[in-house]
């Protein structure tokens, strides 16, 4: 019998998932708690905007704030910008952690895709 493929309710078909890393600064409350800074991202594959993004920092609203300032860019084109915005808005201590995991995202979103995507190289 032929499965069809498990596709989200929630984010649709054409959903993938970034994700990028960094070491915190062992000074930051988040390196108390977390050896790294894990940031994901949930895009619409052919378009790159990004759907939801998620951080885990300490506290609920550290992580919702950053959602804001990413969700509706697009991730293929539109890096300085998010880079820019994180730099204007998020003023955490872990401000050049998580400016360095957007760059693993972009950085293995390049490397590993199965299929070409329109990423700004």
């Amino acid at each position: 019998m032929h499965k069809e493929p498990h596709t989200s309710t929630r984010y649709g078909p054409n959903a993938i998932l970034a994700a990028g890393r960094a070491r915190p600064s062992p000074s930051t409350p988040i390196a108390v708690k977390y050896d790294l800074l894990l940031l994901v991202m949930v895009l619409d594959r052919e378009s790159g905007i990004v759907l939801n993004a998620e951080c885990n920092m300490l506290v609920d609203i550290s992580s919702e704030y950053i959602e804001s300032l990413l969700v509706g860019r697009c991730f293929y084109t539109d890096l300085d910008e998010m880079i820019a915005a994180v730099q204007r808005g998020y003023h955490g201590l872990s401000q050049k952690a998580l400016i360095v995991c957007l760059k693993d995202a972009f950085s293995k979103m390049h490397e590993r895709s199965p299929e070409p995507l329109r990423l700004l190289t």
